[in-house]
């Protein structure tokens, strides 16, 4: 997810340490951070998949994405047909 709905003042509890810490997900200092966070660690695995040679698929649940992952399959075929 880029993006953290804005519902208010929500607990979270690290899975590894058991801390929990109260975020307000409605500021926008937190969101501004969360974006940029989510938006490096995505590019950041997108390149080592790249340099990997291994395709990956981006998709969001709010739109059509059968027609996005039809539209990447057929994106592989023309590029194996070179």
């Amino acid at each position: 997810e880029i993006e953290i709905p804005r519902v208010g003042r929500v607990c979270f509890e690290d899975a590894e340490t058991g801390e929990i810490i109260l975020i307000n997900t409605s500021n926008k200092t937190f969101q501004k951070q969360y974006q940029e966070n989510a938006l490096t660690t995505q590019d950041t695995l997108v390149r080592q998949m790249r340099r990997r040679g291994i395709d990956n698929f981006q998709f969001s649940t709010d739109s059509d994405y059968a027609k996005a992952l039809q539209g990447f399959f057929q994106t592989r075929v023309n590029r194996r047909g070179r």
